[in-house]
């Protein structure tokens, strides 16, 4: 059985089509923040979900 530490950190960061017009934009919008909130870059690997009114864009560890 897995435990929480053998599972990856994840942090995942919704924008808005208002704060964004294109998954790309959203990308750079969620790596500015996810700097201002841990005082590190984002880590390489992301995942972007698109929904109608927004992004989940999730960065793994």
């Amino acid at each position: 059985m897995p435990t929480a530490s053998d599972e990856p950190d994840t942090t995942t960061i919704e924008v808005t089509r208002k704060q964004a017009r294109t998954d790309k934009a959203a990308v750079d919008l969620a790596r500015t923040v996810y700097l201002a909130m841990t005082g590190r870059p984002a880590p390489a690997t992301v995942d972007v979900v698109a929904h109608k009114d927004r992004w989940d864009v999730t960065f793994t560890e």
